[in-house]
């Protein structure tokens, strides 16, 4: 069995230089082999010109195929990468690429030789689609073990309430200094914590899926999330008027390793969150303002 299996894209870049086959998923089990680990590759290719410049790697590395899915009636992945003025690159991802049609029941036969200690790593990107995706929730939810989301978030890929739903089911999250602010607190918005997120620096993560009445005094009301429980509003709110708060779409965290609570005060919310067995002194705060209804 092997210890380390990764689900998502790998593709070829097309750089002004020349050809090179990447994407994030793959290039962490290209590493992971270059250090003598045998990770298995759960992704799809085509039959095109691109697909033996993404073997050849596989031989290269000495990567096992057996996670690796052939889909005839659909082009291997191919990104366009431009130099940005700023030295910067951008990237045309094109859509319906063999990576969005990784389907559920080869993917989680494959998923079996997976030590259920080992460890899962999934990239967002691939969630895009709803093939991709089942397969993704599939093997995503039956693994027993550690899963690490890489989040590597692309404006317009990949719907926010997937990302969250992913990030639910993350044990460690990996973000680049951008992706701390996504999504982003915006008028409307709430701030809580990813559940089953480690971190030590316990950085805001805001969603705009859920909403809230924001308070305009410091007394206000306070909800708190522990484990599957709901927010727990005081009695007294409802005759609070438009200070009330509201739980609507109020999403249940899971985790039991993080506690959250969060108090309203003068239209702000500033969370305070912690992991009890770690640093109970760790806080962050989140001043974009909240929008009455």
């Amino acid at each position: 069995m092997t210890r380390v299996a990764v689900f998502g894209e790998m593709l070829v870049d097309r750089f002004e230089s020349g050809p090179v086959v990447g994407g994030a998923p793959f290039n962490v089990a290209r590493h992971l082999a270059a250090f003598g680990h045998a990770p298995l590759m759960l992704s799809a290719v085509g039959v095109d010109e691109h697909t033996a410049l993404v073997m050849r790697e596989f031989d290269r590395y000495g990567m096992r195929r057996d996670g690796v899915q052939i889909t005839p009636d659909h082009p291997t992945g191919v990104v366009d990468v431009q130099t940005a003025p700023d030295g910067g690159h951008r990237f045309s991802i094109r859509f319906g690429s063999a990576w969005d049609f990784i389907e559920e029941t080869p993917a989680r036969a494959a998923a079996t030789a997976l030590d259920p200690a080992g460890w899962l790593y999934a990239g967002t990107l691939a969630l895009r689609s709803p093939v991709s995706r089942a397969a993704a929730w599939a093997v995503l939810r039956s693994h027993p073990g550690p899963v690490y989301l890489d989040l590597n978030w692309r404006e317009g890929q990949v719907p926010r309430e997937v990302v969250l739903q992913a990030i639910d089911l993350a044990d460690v999250l990996k973000v680049n200094d951008e992706e701390l602010a996504w999504p982003c607190c915006a008028a409307g918005s709430m701030c809580r914590p990813p559940a089953r997120y480690r971190c030590r620096t316990a950085p805001a993560i805001c969603c705009n899926a859920c909403r809230c009445r924001c308070c305009s005094s410091p007394a206000a009301p306070r909800a708190r999330w522990r484990s599957t429980a709901k927010a727990a509003v005081s009695p007294g709110a409802a005759t609070r008027g438009p200070s009330a708060w509201s739980t609507r779409s109020v999403p249940a965290i899971r985790s039991r390793r993080w506690r959250w609570q969060g108090c309203c005060a003068a239209g702000t919310w500033a969370p305070r969150w912690h992991a009890p067995m770690r640093s109970p002194g760790i806080s962050a705060k989140c001043a974009a303002p909240c929008r009455p209804t």
